[in-house]
């Protein structure tokens, strides 16, 4: 029959299995109502070919045997799934949701024989093992699931499709709710899209910041949730070992990482996350030793603010990334003000002419006001915000600077104290 080519494959895959020592199923793990007996819902023995066999010939002794099916048990079982009667398929399938990662391929031949009934409820059964199975059973059961699918027959291979999206979308959901009780949080974040990303909605980010109080095995559940693209990392529990998890994701686009402890070296797995586009690091002593690997990235913006990397590897990582907008400030210190948006004067006069104040900055705590004229900063002539960001960037969160502004013509003096770079 059609299914053939593929049982072959499936068969060549699930060889290695026949050799391995059998793994009992996860007894923490709830399974379906078995009938009464183990034979049929109404509790009756159920025939095969015209003769009667009760629960012990099928195998069904007791809870203990119900994953060691022996093989005239696995046949009898399989044929059953295409019974007439309801109540003897559901007893079948549910009788079947045991099998071992060695029975797999067995079980494939004997449901591949069957009827539409038959391919339905079997691959209803590698869908069960491949999401509530033990780990070798999951692993067998979707390996299977991505054979048929591709090599199937077109029915076989649309329910295997099926049946392994159902298993992502509940591993997705399983994982999203493990992570969140451990302290990371999912969310569609508009408020961060990164400048070079024109998009209608926003981005599938996950964070993990201060709150995070799971371990680092935990992180293997990002594989699940391959929908993420943008991913927020925050506080000195952030180190190397982090990244690898990371940059596996498939879709990630922009990665914010914020006072982390993490090494030069640990950034190299980076390479491998193919569609990064932007890469925000704040607060986090990188040092120049950190560049070769950050020109290697595909990147549309760098930014990295509060480092210990020297003025001059703005011009180098520039050079490497020609496609980035890189900026690079060393100092990551925060003022708060912001030019018009017709340009960076107005009206063409000297100095910084500010038109945005933001809330809780260090410039508002120390009272400049919009339409001020920053003449002077921390001693230095200033002639346009170009300028006087370059002097900003220098510095560090906590530093005072006095400020010269002028005020409806007058100068004016004051002390701001500067802050840190919030998220976007």
């Amino acid at each position: 029959m059609a299914g053939r080519e593929a049982l072959t494959i499936v068969m060549a895959l699930c060889c290695c299995w026949a050799v391995t020592p059998a793994r009992c199923q996860d007894t923490t793990r709830p399974s379906a109502a078995k009938p009464a007996d183990g034979t049929g819902a109404a509790g009756n023995s159920v025939s095969a070919g015209g003769a009667t066999q009760s629960a012990d010939e099928a195998g069904q002794t007791d809870d203990n045997a119900r994953s060691l099916l022996s093989d005239e048990a696995l046949s009898f079982w399989a044929k059953e799934l295409e019974s007439p009667q309801y109540s003897v398929r559901s007893a079948a399938t549910d009788r079947l949701m045991d099998l071992t990662p060695e029975q797999l391929p067995k079980f494939v031949a004997l449901f591949l024989e069957g009827s539409l009934e038959s391919i339905q409820r079997g691959a209803l059964v590698l869908q069960h093992l491949a999401l509530s199975g033990s780990d070798a059973q999951q692993r067998a059961a979707r390996q299977i699931l991505g054979e048929l699918s591709r090599s199937g027959p077109s029915l076989l291979a649309q329910r295997a499709r099926e049946s392994l999206d159902a298993v992502a979308r509940e591993k997705r959901q399983r994982a999203i709710v493990k992570l969140t009780a451990a302290g990371a949080q999912y969310h569609n974040d508009s408020n961060s899209v990164p400048e070079f990303m024109v998009r209608a909605q926003p981005l599938p980010t996950i964070r993990f910041g201060r709150t995070w109080r799971g371990d680092l095995p935990m992180l293997e559940l990002l594989s699940c949730v391959q929908e993420v693209e943008r991913v927020v990392l925050e506080g000195p529990q952030i180190d190397d070992r982090w990244i690898p998890y990371i940059a596996q994701l498939p879709r990630l686009r922009t990665l914010t990482i914020r006072k982390a402890s993490l090494t030069d070296e640990g950034l190299v797995p980076l390479q491998n996350a193919a569609s990064l586009r932007s890469l925000e690091i704040y607060y986090t002593d990188l040092t120049n030793s950190s560049v070769p690997t950050l020109g290697k990235l595909k990147l549309e913006v760098l930014t990295m603010f509060g480092n210990k990397l020297t003025k001059d590897q703005k011009d180098v990582l520039s050079d490497a990334i020609p496609t980035a907008k890189v900026d690079l400030r060393p100092g990551g210190a925060f003022l708060g003000v912001g030019p018009p948006q017709q340009g960076e004067n107005g009206d063409g006069l000297r100095g910084c002419h500010v038109y945005v104040v933001l809330p809780k900055s260090g410039a508002e705590r120390a009272g400049i006001q919009r339409q001020d004229i920053i003449v002077k900063y921390n001693g230095t002539e200033v002639n346009n915000f170009l300028q006087m960001t370059e002097l900003i960037g220098r510095q560090r969160p906590g530093d005072v600077v006095p400020i010269q502004v002028l005020r409806d013509g007058q100068p004016l003096v004051v002390e701001a104290t500067l802050g840190e770079w919030s998220e976007k």
